[in-house]
């Protein structure tokens, strides 16, 4: 099995941290930009001339969300039921929410960035924590997204944490506004705990 992305977290990393967690023998192929333009050429392994790819049992698999999806039902990581479904979808889709609006950002002078990032934390982050605090709350357990067990919801939102609130530009911003939300602060940390073994030697990229 081959995982292609470039050497960045980015779209690839919960892929490789579930591909860690379930002990599954890979290798993370990492693309620096100015190689990608001749190597997506490759139209059998990058049908859709994007990363990431996973190649696995002879097929190429592209989108990530995909991907997440088909290793999640493959290791018993992905809900079955239409309520499941919805409740992992919604905490993945709210952090996908968060990273557009935060990729917005990269590219602004520091000052500009921060004045952007002072807005965007109350308004559109504050609400999204909220909304999640609420079903983290409502939830059988708090332990876990979903269920009391382990899901790719889990496995998002501890990259999420690791990548995003505990390091990073917009750490300093992130950091208090999750002060405000107790339970969703707590599982953030405590999944981030449970795979630890795999960011403490992950190699080191800028985002």
């Amino acid at each position: 099995m081959k995982l292609h992305y470039f050497n960045l977290y980015g779209r690839a990393e919960v892929i490789r941290l579930i591909l860690h967690h379930t002990g599954t023998d890979y290798e993370d192929i990492r693309y620096e930009f100015e190689e990608w333009p001749e190597k997506k050429e490759d139209k059998k392994t990058f049908p859709f001339g994007f990363v990431p790819v996973l190649e696995k049992d002879g097929k190429s698999y592209s989108h990530s969300g995909a991907i997440i999806k088909m290793l999640g039902a493959e290791h018993g990581l992905y809900p079955t039921t239409p309520e499941g479904i919805y409740h992992v979808e919604a905490g993945t889709e709210s952090i996908r929410d968060i990273m557009l609006e935060l990729a917005k950002l990269k590219d602004l002078e520091p000052e500009e960035q921060k004045e952007q990032l002072g807005k965007l934390v109350p308004g559109k982050v504050t609400t999204i924590f909220s909304a999640l605090e609420t079903m983290l709350s409502e939830n059988s357990s708090t332990d876990y997204w979903y269920d009391g067990k382990l899901s790719v919801a889990d496995f998002g939102f501890a990259c999420f944490y690791a990548g995003i609130i505990a390091k990073g530009p917009a750490s300093p911003a992130l950091k208090p506004a999750l002060d405000g939300y107790p339970t969703l602060k707590k599982y953030f940390e405590d999944k981030f705990e449970e795979f630890k073994d795999y960011f403490d030697q992950r190699p080191e990229c800028p985002f």
